[in-house]
């Protein structure tokens, strides 16, 4: 029923097409502690919304889509602390006709390969993304005839293009396809992942603003699971600059 919380334990899951239609919480128990590989197969996501929902705390694997808006009535909902790997899109908000679905997504680390999109709209109402980092895509952020996109404090590493605002066809204002950045956008080749000082603030966006010390995390950084997610990040973040010695210990940490 709306308001309810729907708490998964920790492991691993093979599902698909998880429909959201009420207004509730679906959080990891841990964060992190529970994955959810999907299906790749076109148009399966592993969750669909379609309510003012938050989902929290998830590692979401190989579908084609991770978390998508569609069939749904115009309502707004949230994701935060979701690590996203190898989907073709990892959030969308996919309407068939009109400026329909909003969302505020925060803390989302998304690891793609290079025909992914990080986050798009298409036909969308407004799409809200702060404290993000997106790896390896295609598209990092793709728009295309929504009210609004926009996009703060988020890191852009490896990206085919970091922005895509769609030219194919013109919206009927008000809708648009501009994407707005605000501060704290910043997109950087594999090549800066050499840099010393690229990497202290690579370092620096993880521990401030993806990973941030939770209240039970003491002086050390974030609490454990988390911590150990914050280090495969770390290491898969190496890897792709070729720093395997360091992807390594990330790994390892992790």
């Amino acid at each position: 029923a709306d308001g309810d919380e729907v708490v998964v334990d920790d492991g691993v899951y093979l599902e698909k097409n998880i429909v959201i239609a009420k207004a509730v919480t679906v959080r990891s128990r841990t964060p992190y502690g529970a994955t959810i590989y999907g299906s790749a197969s076109y148009g399966d996501s592993i969750f669909i919304v379609r309510a003012a929902c938050r989902i929290e705390g998830f590692m979401l694997r190989n579908g084609h889509a991770a978390v998508e808006q569609r069939g749904s009535p115009d309502v707004r909902w949230e994701a935060s602390d979701l690590a996203i790997f190898d989907c073709l899109a990892a959030v969308a908000i996919n309407d068939a006709e009109a400026n329909v679905g909003s969302a505020a997504v925060r803390r989302v680390a998304v690891f793609g390969r290079s025909t992914s999109t990080g986050f798009s709209t298409n036909d969308a109402g407004h799409l809200e993304v702060s404290d993000c980092l997106v790896v390896g895509c295609d598209m990092a952020f793709q728009g295309y005839d929504h009210l609004s996109f926009k996009v703060r404090d988020a890191l852009v590493l490896d990206c085919g293009q970091p922005f895509n605002e769609s030219a194919s066809h013109r919206p009927v204002p008000p809708a648009t396809s501009r994407i707005d950045r605000g501060e704290g956008v910043r997109a950087l080749d594999a090549s800066a992942l050499r840099d010393a000082r690229r990497l202290r603030e690579i370092e620096d966006f993880l521990e401030t603003s993806l990973y941030p010390a939770g209240p039970d995390a003491g002086s050390s950084g974030p609490a454990g699971p988390v911590r150990a997610v914050a280090a495969l990040v770390r290491g898969l973040i190496l890897e792709a600059g070729g720093a395997k010695a360091g992807a390594a210990r990330g790994f390892a940490a992790a």
